[in-house]
């Protein structure tokens, strides 16, 4: 016959197993649902940043073929309709617009080529102008236009890029195609250009399509995460599989599946569970300025292993709490029952994740009750030590020690939300650094660590730790709540100390480094949103870039 005790410490015996596997399975499923949540974003901002990055310098193609445009069309006003008889005034005016599209691809890196045609219904075949990207010499140079009249039409590969914005009567961006004129592949930007009723020919620029597959080459998710880029006739631009891209007609079934799913409006910006080639995967797609479709695709086994492990950490943590609980039982049947309920209270906290201690009785007492209430106080540092270092994993940035693009993203949701209340009121800097690359490529990428490190301290030491991110491979953000009146001065102090300390160090990394700065206070008269505060920060740098590389070129 067994004794009350033996009975009453198998019940609770089986209460603590089952309590025990409870909260390992509650913790479990806690964390899968934070993880899946937190995966999902992250591709989100991948996918934005990487969208926001391309689609930059495609509409900065289109508001400078734009402005172009606009002058072109202001100058025929004068003209007209001498223009369309006179080859004397063509050549003026060809030259005025030539000498600003000039200058605007200039000052507009990633241009391979710019041009104005003329109709050759009343001009010549070769009439207007095409300036061409010598990447030999690094320099912009006018070449002789391709002879119009000796292609016909329909060949795209030659004057493609003149009848087709013809035939769609709007400026397009024209899929990717080689133009065997200057044999190279790219994608055009071109405006068909009408006056008084009358076609004068076409203004557009290309860049090279060599550009978009090295920027979306360069998207790195998880470990084996990657992303690639559908044209608008569904032909693959870049793939890890497809380096030089593919047609849609050469794909296969699941290929041909996967981008028909990923084409629906409905699945835009969106992380979509499906299957490619009998393996899950999530799935995030958005949409370029040009109409190209960007996807980034990471495999569900990179979620699942961590899920796996973390599971099999929590099955090791569980059995010594459900030994621990065992003995704190025994000891509480033959002794009392008050610490017991007081135990039962913290473990109940700790579920909840409430890890602070809360002891009503000396737990250095030489009992089993002290025994145990020390183990309890122990698990609940570990524990809380783990969910504090899991936090700084997604918050700081390993290397700096700042603020991590995670921490900078739910800041700058913080202030989105504040110019949509329309209480808004922030100060942004941002920095980049110069001459990481080359400190990298000839000092190694240790060294180029440490610059950054230094750096950050740097920019720790002016901004403040608590306001500063890095964001970026070398550019960092400060971002102040308010207006910040001496911001400029900040800067001024800030650049002087970097180019300090950059003469100093020089013998340590053989190059001198500085850091490119831009600012920008929010104004509700011109900034709609946080990104265009932002956005005229960034453009103030790219400037004070430029002006730091014309000051002190770097020589080899």
């Amino acid at each position: 016959m067994k004794s009350i005790l033996t009975k009453v410490l198998m019940v609770v015996v089986l209460i603590v197993v089952i309590l025990v596997g409870w909260i390992v399975f509650v913790s479990v499923d806690h964390i899968y649902t934070l993880q899946n949540y937190d995966s999902e974003i992250a591709m989100q901002y991948a996918s934005e940043a990487k969208v926001r990055g391309i689609d930059e310098k495609l509409l900065e193609i289109e508001l400078t073929t734009n402005e172009v445009y606009y002058y072109a069309e202001q100058e025929l006003e004068s003209i007209y309709p001498d223009f369309l008889s006179d080859r004397d005034v063509r050549d003026e005016y060809t030259d005025r617009v030539e000498r600003l599209m000039n200058s605007a691809v200039v000052n507009s890196k990633g241009v391979l080529g710019a041009y104005y045609r003329y109709n050759p219904d009343f001009a010549g075949p070769t009439e207007g102008f095409f300036i061409n990207y010598d990447e030999e010499n690094g320099v912009y140079t006018t070449i002789p236009p391709t002879d119009i009249s000796v292609y016909d039409k329909d060949d795209v590969a030659h004057v493609g890029w003149y009848y087709e914005p013809l035939k769609a009567e709007h400026p397009i961006w024209m899929d990717t195609y080689n133009n065997e004129n200057i044999n190279k592949e790219i994608i055009s930007y071109i405006i068909p250009v009408y006056y008084k009723d009358t076609t004068i020919g076409i203004l557009g620029m290309d860049i090279d399509v060599q550009y978009l597959r090295n920027e979306v080459s360069d998207v790195e998710l998880y470990n084996t995460g990657y992303a690639f880029l559908v044209q608008g006739n569904d032909d693959i631009l870049y793939h890890p599989k497809y380096t030089r891209g593919v047609r849609y007609k050469e794909l296969s079934e699941d290929f041909v599946s996967l981008i028909d799913s990923i084409k629906s409006e409905d699945n835009l910006k969106k992380v979509v569970e499906t299957s490619f080639k009998g393996e899950k995967i999530k799935l995030v797609a958005d949409k370029l300025a040009n109409g190209m479709i960007l996807c980034i695709v990471v495999p569900e086994s990179e979620f699942t292993k961590v899920l796996n492990d973390i599971v099999f950490d929590a099955a090791k943590l569980a059995l010594p709490v459900a030994i621990v609980g065992i003995i704190v039982i025994v000891i509480i049947l033959y002794r009392i029952v008050n610490p017991l309920r007081k135990l039962a209270r913290i473990s109940e906290n700790m579920e909840k994740g409430y890890f602070e201690s809360d002891f009503d009785f000396r737990i250095d007492r030489k009992d089993e009750v002290g025994v145990l209430a020390r183990s309890f106080d122990a698990m609940a540092n570990s524990m809380k030590a783990h969910f504090e270092y899991m936090n700084n994993v997604a918050y700081l940035d390993e290397l700096t020690g700042l603020g991590n693009r995670n921490d900078y993203m739910e800041k700058e949701d913080e202030f989105e939300n504040q110019v949509i209340d329309g209480k808004a009121s922030f100060t942004i800097v941002v920095m980049d650094v110069n001459n990481l690359k080359l400190i990298n490529d000839y000092s190694g990428h240790e060294m180029g660590d440490r610059l950054l490190m230094r750096v950050a301290s740097l920019i720790r030491d002016e901004f403040g730790k608590e306001r500063c991110y890095r964001i970026g491979g070398d550019e960092f953000v400060a971002l102040y709540p308010g207006i910040v009146e001496d911001i400029r001065d900040k800067i001024v102090e800030f650049q002087a100390n970097v180019n300090e300390k950059s003469e100093h160090d020089y013998d340590e990394f053989k190059f001198h480094y500085s850091v490119a700065c831009g600012y920008a206070i929010y104004d509700p008269e011109i900034d709609t949103s946080f990104t265009d505060t932002f956005r005229r920060a960034d453009y103030m740098m790219y400037d004070d870039k430029e002006r730091i590389k014309a000051n002190n070129p770097v020589n080899l």
